[in-house]
Formats: structure tokens, C-alpha cells, sequence
């Protein structure tokens, strides 16, 4: 038996639980059931953001502001239009995860390949 820190190292990791986690029915479950209005609403998250987007706006790093904020959009989109429990799809939300995807793949294209610094 290994000890670390008092700890024994003879556990053996569960496999078949992380790859049964990773499907694709839980990994929609869990990104549907996540509250992203309940973290956006937390002060300790919001003031680091806002530090950040400030530093980034302040030292100009244009590509790297518009990945965080692209994937935020995306994010969000994804919370929204993705059917909770037991619900059916509704085309209205497909419609404005596909305009939400479109729009921040369009802004990437514009600053990673067509701006000029």
C-alpha cells in the first residue's frame, strides 16, 4: 500500500462512471440543467469579468476579447434553446441558437482574418 499524506493510493479509479457521464444524452442534460443567469448574477464572478473585459479592452487584445465574448453568446444561446427536462424542441429557439452561432462565427471571421491591426 502507497500512503501520500496519510492518504493511501490504493483506490482505483471508476471508469465506467466518468465514461457513462461523458455520453451524449448527459453531457446535453447537464449543459441544459446548468443556470448561467444564477453565475452571471453572482458578484464573484461578475467582478473578475468585468476586470478582465477591462484589461483587455485597456491593452487592446481585440482576438482574445472576442473569443471570451463569443463563447459567453454561444453559451448562453445553448442554455436557452436547449429543451429542458421533458420538454420538446421548439424551432423558435433552434432558430436563435443558429442566428446567435452565425453572428459570433461571422465576428471571428471579421477579426481573426478580414481586420488589420
Amino acid at each position: 500500500m502507497i500512503t501520500l499524506g496519510g492518504y493511501s493510493m490504493d483506490k482505483i479509479i471508476d471508469w465506467a462512471a466518468i465514461f457513462a457521464k461523458l455520453k451524449t444524452e448527459n453531457i446535453i442534460s447537464y449543459v441544459s440543467s446548468f443556470d448561467l443567469i444564477g453565475l452571471a448574477s453572482n458578484p464573484y464572478v461578475i467582478v473578475p469579468a468585468i476586470l478582465v473585459l477591462c484589461l483587455l479592452i485597456f491593452f487592446k487584445f481585440v482576438r482574445t476579447l472576442a473569443v471570451l465574448v463569443g463563447t459567453v453568446a454561444i453559451c448562453f444561446a445553448l442554455s436557452y434553446s436547449l429543451p429542458k427536462e421533458n420538454q420538446e424542441v421548439i424551432v423558435g429557439n433552434i432558430a436563435i441558437l443558429g442566428a446567435t452561432c452565425f453572428l459570433v462565427a461571422a465576428c471571428w471571421i471579421y477579426v481573426f482574418f478580414i481586420r488589420s491591426d
